[in-house]
């Protein structure tokens, strides 16, 4: 994914992802930037897929974790 940084939480959004480097901000971007970002993505769907897969899960699984915890500690109550 690409990201036009319209307010700084967009590009804390890309950080948590692992894509900050994806992130253009709208002040900066010109037709080219974006097409070179465009492309490049093009040209390596697969890894960047793969890559924002794995992190998705990896976030997906903390985020599981410290469900389990909650509900330990609401156990005990």
């Amino acid at each position: 994914s690409i990201m036009m940084e319209y307010r700084p939480k967009c590009r804390d959004f890309m950080k948590t992802l692992g894509a900050e480097e994806r992130c253009l901000r709208c002040d900066q971007i010109t037709s080219q930037i974006l097409i070179e970002h465009v492309n490049n993505a093009y040209e390596n769907a697969d890894g960047l897929q793969k890559e924002q897969i794995n992190n998705s899960n990896i976030l997906s699984n903390k985020l599981l974790q410290e469900v389990a915890l909650i509900f330990q500690g609401l156990q005990q109550l």
